[in-house]
């Protein structure tokens, strides 16, 4: 859609933040759009209209499923860690008595080497990204975020 727009002069940014101002532009009668494609682009608003809907209501249903766990309410005490990623951690990854420590857990995941250690020498694997991808994508990201407000606030 911003493509087609951009091709009659109205130039949008990039990013999700920018649907708004696309839907707006293509369902407004002020604008010198052809009169053709205007059924059409009124098609696609709609789509993404009701896909943004859909998206919302299953946003606040994960939130109220990590509410109501235990676990999940814990893990959203971590900062960068979420409704997203706190269900998506109860779901996929065994319990936490599994492991000994957080590093054994980071292992898992993919996100440090193993350790083989014995006799006071450290002995450090390959980090073998063997855990659920999407699971490390999204400890990954809340990661990130997290490192980007401590960076922000003085």
């Amino acid at each position: 859609m911003r493509g087609h727009l951009a091709e009659f002069g109205f130039v949008v940014p990039q990013g999700v933040g920018q649907v708004g101002r696309l839907i707006a532009l293509a369902v407004d009668p002020e604008t010198d759009l052809p009169a053709q494609a205007r059924p059409i682009w009124a098609i696609i608003a709609e789509s993404i209209q009701a896909l943004q809907a859909k998206i919302a209501m299953l946003d606040r249903e994960i939130k109220a499923r990590a509410q109501a766990d235990p676990v999940a309410k814990r893990l959203m005490s971590i900062p960068g860690v979420g409704p997203v990623v706190a269900t998506a951690i109860v779901a996929l990854a065994p319990p936490a008595s599994t492991f000994r420590r957080g590093r054994d857990f980071a292992a898992w995941v993919g996100l440090t080497p193993r350790q083989n250690s014995s006799g006071g020498k450290e002995r450090l694997g390959r980090i073998s990204k063997m855990g659920d991808r999407n699971l490390r994508r999204l400890i990954i990201l809340g990661a990130s975020s997290a490192a980007k407000v401590a960076a922000q606030d003085p």
